[in-house]
């Protein structure tokens, strides 16, 4: 009777004797290997969310610039594009895309710096082509970050309907260097239209 109980309890000893060093390290490898995937994929999702929102941010900003720049030079009854500084109040108003990555009109800031998020903005001018000879400015916006790496770039086009009407063209003073790439100024100078002229009441 007592070799009958002490047999039984050594066979659940034996069922109940716990996991051996070996299947422990093997757990314990399969559990490290789930949780570097899961830490991984975590990371991949995390990094898509953060590119896809700064992209999206980066193209929202870089439509408040285009819609700034081109509210003030569509209808300009001039428009002289400088590598340099000029004076003159026969150049008009004056904006400047500075080599630091920021953005003046007539010597002051058009935004407050948080709207650069430690970003720089360029501006570069295109060779642009129409099909009607219609006057326009082609550039690229080109957004950076302090490591000088183009984060997103977009190209514009503005038909400068004033210039066509007075049979003026674009001046251009900026074909010697690559004016508004990085470390690059551009200045844009533009005269305001005069609606005094050629308008007749009855």
């Amino acid at each position: 009777m007592r070799d009958n109980v002490g047999g039984k309890w050594n066979e659940r000893m034996r069922d109940e004797r716990g996991m051996t060093l070996t299947e422990l390290m093997v757990s314990l490898a399969i559990a490290f290997i789930l949780m570097s995937f899961l830490i991984r994929m975590y990371t991949y999702t995390g990094n898509m969310f953060e590119t896809s929102a700064s992209t999206d941010d980066l193209r929202r900003t870089t439509q408040v610039v285009i819609d700034y720049l081109e509210d003030r030079i569509a209808c300009a009854d001039s428009l002289v594009i400088s590598r340099e500084e000029l004076s003159g109040e026969e150049f008009g108003h004056e904006i400047l895309f500075s080599e630091d990555g920021r953005i003046y009109c007539d010597g002051e800031p058009i935004c407050e710096e948080e709207f650069y998020r430690k970003r720089t903005v360029f501006c570069q001018i295109l060779s642009a082509f129409s099909e009607d000879n219609t006057p326009a400015l082609k550039y690229r916006i080109t957004w950076k970050n302090q490591k000088n790496t183009t984060l997103y770039s977009a190209d514009s086009v503005v038909k400068l309907v004033n210039l066509e009407l007075n049979s003026r063209e674009i001046i251009r003073r900026d074909l010697e260097t690559g004016a508004g790439m990085s470390g690059k100024s551009l200045y844009i100078y533009y005269k305001d239209p005069d609606y005094s002229h050629g308008i007749v009441f009855d």
